[in-house]
């Protein structure tokens, strides 16, 4: 996917744009996990679930090291949760 290789290819201090570019991606998973999940696509939503784990396992989706990125990082993590 495009944007996961633009997110590879950005340095560190670009962080606000490293900050946009992760929102976008996961709100392109969510949405892709809740249509296959509406759809009844077990294997290719399991398929899916394992890869945006990786992503958010990356260590520049956990941009900083502050408060903001705790925050950030817990609120997907329960809005995640919530849609299984």
């Amino acid at each position: 996917m495009f944007l996961l290789k633009k997110l590879d290819s950005l340095k560190n201090q670009d962080k606000t744009q490293t900050t946009m570019l992760i929102m976008w991606l996961i709100e392109l998973y969510l949405n892709d996990l809740g249509s296959l999940k509406e759809e009844g696509s077990q294997a290719k939503h399991e398929d899916l679930e394992e890869e945006f784990r990786k992503f958010l396992a990356q260590t520049k989706v956990k941009v900083g090291d502050n408060k903001e990125s705790d925050l950030m990082n817990t609120i997907i993590w329960n809005i995640w949760l919530i849609n299984e």
